[in-house]
């Protein structure tokens, strides 16, 4: 990326920069899960400058950085590493976490009918539920 782009960017809020930002359910799906290929997924502000920067929105989804114009309403996690992401837990450890985790949860998350994806259960805070490495 470029280094006028500010995703990534440690301690900067905001989404796209070093923190996850309505992560994809309830907001919009278009940017659930890491990595989310999805053109317009990031909500993010310059998203067109940054694009132009790289050929439009298609060579913006070929580095695997989509965005869309917005002012921070959301961003998933990227890395251009392959195949997934690195993620900072609450408890201080680092897990890689894979671009195919599952995303698809199931019901609403505003009733007793929500069952959630491994990606949802993996944001959530003080759900009583347990994410085994094994899934992700």
């Amino acid at each position: 990326m470029a280094s006028w782009v500010s995703r990534g960017v440690w301690a900067l809020g905001g989404a796209g920069s070093s923190s996850l930002w309505a992560h994809g359910f309830v907001v919009n799906a278009n940017c659930n899960g890491p990595n989310s290929p999805l053109i317009g997924s990031d909500k993010i502000p310059q998203c067109g400058e940054i694009a132009l920067s790289f050929g439009g929105a298609d060579g913006l989804a070929a580095q695997g950085m989509s965005c869309g114009n917005g002012q921070n309403q959301q961003a998933t996690a990227r890395s251009m590493h392959d195949g997934g992401v690195h993620a900072l837990f609450v408890d201080s450890s680092v897990h890689f976490i894979g671009d195919y985790v599952d995303i698809i949860g199931a019901g609403n998350p505003d009733d007793a009918t929500w069952d959630p994806s491994v990606w949802d259960r993996m944001n959530l805070s003080k759900d009583g539920e347990l994410v085994e490495n094994d899934m992700y």
